[in-house]
């Protein structure tokens, strides 16, 4: 089955049959709204340096005024926008092209060495100007919009289009195989495995998930494009250093000029004129207070590796500030230890492209030192093209990135607790090699 955005919308603004009448369904499926996940550069979930101003922590004396500047790094969640299955089309093509996901020595751009962003309280009004001076700038290139809910979308927010999915293109719901299988794995249940979730993505070239591992049996297919899976397997957690971290998400502030000030105003509220909104926009992080409820749809997956720690604790370098909802993630990238692929680097002459993989080269080298225990990982690549499915085992670490334009859907089926799997996973979890790491630092 090939699926592309342009179909989807198209199955969205036409009949079924011309003797049915499916008015009513038709108004459903023109309501549907998308969450869409923001981000400055397209890197969803993962680990960011952000600006905090500790003043109000008790290490200034209580002088306000004399601000107490410091980095660190935090987990961050994207920002959320509501729009049409129109506009987000729009917006995902009016990107420029990603010539340039790798930097001017032939290798990938590394989250790690990403701009720095300032990170405020979720309860702020204003930004103050001392961190106003430390926010990243972004421009109309920079804002990156991708479908990536993982809340059972198809069936939830999206059960419209679902059903219309379903009654032109045959989309199914569930597979028999899957069922038998993973029915067959969970002696638990007397019951035919049912998917616990369907859900949808949609992104492009700049749209990529970070190394994580989720607690399902994975059914990935490929509608539409090319996507590249890193995969790990789970004996690889050991060497991941896989810690925890303060948590917090994004948000694009607007900068009005005809006032000269930074305000707070929701960028989904301009979403009619997002184009400006873009070009003025600049990107700050919103800690999570324990205080107010974590949002910005969180799969189930998710909820699992948040914790709420009562006393502060030391990870790394970071200092666990209590206050604040904390999630154990993985800092470092398995792409930057292995070879790139062969549209990661740029058409140039022979004598260009032996001198990029040198540089690339020294590259793998510096992160090596800086992440020595990635060298025991097991990398492997997986690319899928349309009408390519995947099966990813449960527990099983996996980057992913799409080449171009790209729509899949995946179904989680839910994995077996009460299997060997399960427990030696928690084995290696608990095992503090990582704590061990004295790689160099950036």
């Amino acid at each position: 089955m090939k699926l592309t955005l342009d179909d989807i919308i198209s199955t969205c603004s036409s009949k079924v049959s011309a003797n049915e009448n499916d008015d009513d369904d038709k108004k459903a499926i023109e309501d549907i709204t998308l969450s869409v996940n923001v981000t400055p550069d397209g890197y969803g979930d993962c680990i960011r340096t952000v600006v905090v101003d500790e003043t109000d922590d008790g290490l200034n004396n209580g002088d306000k005024n004399n601000h107490h500047m410091k980095t660190k790094k935090m987990f961050v969640r994207p920002e959320e926008r509501t729009m049409s299955l129109v506009q987000f089309r729009d917006l995902l093509r009016s990107s420029s092209p990603s010539a340039s996901r790798h930097s001017n020595n032939g290798c990938y751009s590394d989250v790690v060495d990403s701009p720095q962003f300032a990170c405020v309280d979720n309860n702020s009004t204003m930004i103050d100007t001392q961190l106003e001076n430390n926010r990243a700038s972004v421009n109309d290139t920079n804002a990156v919009f991708y479908y990536s809910r993982q809340d059972d979308c198809l069936r939830n927010e999206l059960n419209p289009l679902l059903q219309r999915l379903i009654k032109v293109y045959n989309l199914p719901t569930t597979f028999s195989f899957a069922e038998q299988a993973f029915a067959a794995m969970n002696t638990t249940t007397a019951t035919i495995a049912k998917p616990e979730a369907i859900n949808l993505w949609i992104g492009n070239e700049k749209s990529t998930s970070m190394m994580h591992k989720d607690f399902y049996e994975n059914l990935y297919y490929v509608a539409d494009g090319e996507k590249i899976f890193t995969i790990c397997p789970p004996s690889d957690s050991l060497y991941f250093e896989e810690r925890e971290y303060e948590s917090g998400s994004f948000r694009q502030v607007i900068h009005h000029h005809h006032r000269g000030d930074i305000t707070l105003d929701d960028s989904s509220e301009c979403i009619e004129n997002c184009n400006d909104v873009r070009k003025r926009g600049q990107w700050i992080v919103d800690c999570d207070s324990k205080e107010q409820p974590l949002t910005n749809g969180l799969s189930k997956n998710d909820d699992d590796e948040f914790t709420t720690t009562s006393t502060s604790s030391s990870s790394s370098s970071n200092i666990i500030n209590h206050n604040y909802h904390v999630v154990r993630w993985i800092e470092p990238d398995v792409e930057h230890i292995l070879p790139p692929l062969e549209d990661a680097l740029p058409a140039t002459t022979d004598n260009t492209n032996d001198q990029n993989h040198q540089n690339y080269s020294e590259f793998q080298l510096k992160y090596k030192r800086i992440h020595p225990t990635l060298s025991y990982t097991h990398p492997q690549r997986i690319r899928l093209q349309q009408g390519d499915m995947l099966y990813l085992p449960a527990l099983w670490y996996h980057r992913v990135t799409s080449t171009c334009e790209s729509v899949a859907i995946n179904y989680w089926y839910d994995m077996r607790f009460d299997s060997p799997h399960w427990c030696y996973f928690n084995l290696l979890q608990n095992l503090t090699l990582n704590e061990g790491n004295d790689g160099e630092k950036l």
